[in-house]
């Protein structure tokens, strides 16, 4: 956010700016479109005998955070106008933040230039009245941001509870829908053969874990941007349950057997754990690492 300029009497009389937003589809279908606030907007400005002088437009931007490309250029030109607008006119508080602090250190920023907040659904001013209703209302605001995560937070772990995986697809799979429409995994008929490939060979104690990656990465293994496995991504590959058809999710301490086809057995996963482990024998490395005692811990 800009840093705000000295406070100046600058203002040009019954002039307005307009700041209209979506973040998601749904607010379009709910009858929240740009052009619906856009025409709101405009309409209020006109019966209130403003001058519209500009319009900014923020597409697919949440208001939970204030960093939003849209508003930082609103703020920046509220600051070096001359003459300033005398309003900023949005369609509803929460097109404007979904936060309490946010709103409040936003509508302060613009009262340090002479600039007032309006709204079309909402009546806004500065005597103490509205001043509490505006509280009100941008504190609603926020209830209703943290009411939704709560629900959609609620939502994903019962997903998960019943076997469906609903976050990005881990490496070798895809995000796609079953026979009912529900979101799932499918395997991916690029990349899944060759992270099959990997558990398998590994999971037999003769390859070495590099050994093992510089093979898949031969065969043509890549990460979603098209680059070689690193040596990170690769170990995370195979400590990750959800490739033996097991969903885990370790800050909701969760675990449930997936509705999705896996790559690889749980009898293979556990060979690979137990290797990665070291609690199972992994022949190969042994004999060329200790080649003065090629049976110790064989016998």
């Amino acid at each position: 956010m800009p840093n705000p300029a000295k406070k100046t009497s600058n203002v040009a009389s019954n002039t307005a700016i307009i700041y209209v937003r979506v973040s998601t589809e749904r607010q379009v279908s709910e009858g929240a479109s740009l052009e619906t606030q856009e025409r709101d907007c405009r309409a209020m400005c006109e019966r209130s005998g403003w001058n519209v002088v500009r319009l900014f437009r923020e597409e697919g931007e949440s208001a939970k955070t204030a960093d939003r490309p849209q508003l930082n250029e609103l703020l920046n030109f509220c600051r070096a106008a001359k003459p300033r607008p005398e309003f900023v006119v949005v369609h509803h508080v929460d097109r404007w933040a979904r936060n309490a602090q946010d709103h409040a250190i936003l509508r302060n920023y613009l009262l340090k230039f002479g600039i007032k907040l309006r709204s079309f659904s909402q009546r806004l001013g500065e005597d103490p009245y509205d001043q509490f209703y505006e509280l009100i209302m941008s504190g609603t605001s926020e209830l209703d941001n943290k009411l939704r995560s709560m629900r959609s937070l609620a939502g994903m772990k019962t997903r998960v509870q019943g076997g469906r995986w609903t976050f990005k697809a881990p490496l070798g799979y895809l995000n796609g829908k079953d026979s009912g429409g529900n979101k799932t995994l499918v395997a991916d008929p690029d990349r899944a053969p060759y992270v099959v490939e990997a558990f398998n060979m590994f999971s037999t104690g003769l390859y070495e874990k590099e050994q093992v990656r510089s093979k898949v990465n031969m065969l043509g293994l890549r990460t979603s941007s098209g680059k070689p496995l690193s040596s990170e991504t690769f170990s995370r590959m195979l400590r990750n349950p959800r490739y033996a058809g097991i969903l885990s999710v370790d800050r909701w301490e969760m675990e449930s057997l997936g509705d999705y086809t896996p790559l690889i057995s749980v009898e293979t996963f556990q060979r690979v754990q137990e290797i990665l482990s070291k609690r199972r024998v992994s022949i190969t490395p042994r004999k060329r690492n200790n080649p003065d005692f090629p049976l110790r811990n064989f016998a």
